[in-house]
């Protein structure tokens, strides 16, 4: 690849990513930490998380490894919905992960 192509993709993901979105990342919570303030149910190695702003509900596989966030859809790695079911099917909680019923 040329080092302007590569310039172009960075620019193009970069612009991609809301104002939020790079403020998060650039304070660098770990996943692991937002995780403990997902609202998520489990069901076998399937679960139901509830998005950050309460408006949505994201399906997905803990075995597997699989969500519908957009996080997870544009990084192709572990976010914390899935973090979350996982430690709640450990029956990992710190009073913040919680079972929430899909709407």
């Amino acid at each position: 690849m040329s080092n302007e192509l590569i310039t172009n993709v960075a620019k193009q993901r970069k612009n991609h990513l809301s104002k939020d979105s790079m403020n998060k990342i650039n304070q660098g919570i770990p996943r692991l930490e937002k995780a403990f303030n997902v609202q998520v149910s489990v069901e076998g190695t399937k679960f139901q998380a509830l998005s950050s702003d309460g408006v949505k509900v994201y399906n997905g596989d803990f075995v597997e490894n699989i969500c519908e966030c957009a996080d997870f859809l544009f990084r192709g790695s572990i976010c914390k919905h899935i973090r979350a079911a996982k430690l709640l099917n450990e029956g990992i909680t710190n009073n913040k992960i919680t079972k929430v019923v899909a709407r």
